[in-house]
């Protein structure tokens, strides 16, 4: 998210705008509306093409029941109903969970460009991924399954947290 936001800053000139309290916009009927009609463009004299929102780990405002929310359907016209319509406006969600659990409406092919499930490379891929990246000296390190961020962990020697299975209370 950070790289594509770099490239459309550097190429395009587009802002990112982080909503760093997504479930205020089903609470709160006014927050798209001010969210809208806010422009932060660095070039005044020149609009950006586009506008980039991004809300981290939301899963929850768009799982099952989620239809239920008066703001659910205020964001879905905003995004490509009539409310939206004439904007250059990209929503990028994000969410650690499933994508089975989310909600169809916001799934939909026209609605949703892309679903992105991005998983853990099995162990070839990693060797791969070493090899190109001149690191074969760590491939006896590798698991069975390993996130990108656990490779990039593992070649600037940086130790990680073991999970912690013991139960609390």
């Amino acid at each position: 998210v950070r790289a594509a936001c770099r490239y459309w800053f550097e190429t395009y000139g587009v802002v990112p705008e982080v909503i760093i309290d997504p479930e205020k916009m089903y609470e709160n009927p006014k927050y798209l509306t001010n969210l809208m009609l806010s422009n932060p463009s660095l070039y005044k004299e020149k609009p950006a093409p586009f506008r980039v929102f991004i809300a981290e780990d939301c899963a929850q405002l768009f799982a099952e029941n989620c239809r239920q929310n008066e703001g659910f359907a205020r964001l879905l016209n905003l995004a490509d109903g009539i409310l939206g319509q004439g904007e250059k406006i990209i929503f990028l969600f994000t969410a650690n969970e499933s994508i089975d659990e989310i909600d169809e409406a916001i799934l939909r092919p026209g609605r949703c460009l892309q679903n992105l499930n991005i998983g853990n490379w099995s162990r070839k891929r990693a060797e791969e991924w070493l090899r190109v990246n001149s690191k074969e000296s760590f491939i006896p390190q590798l698991k069975t399954e390993q996130s990108l961020a656990d490779l990039y962990a593992m070649i600037n020697q940086i130790q990680t947290a073991e999970p912690n299975k013991a139960n609390f209370g």
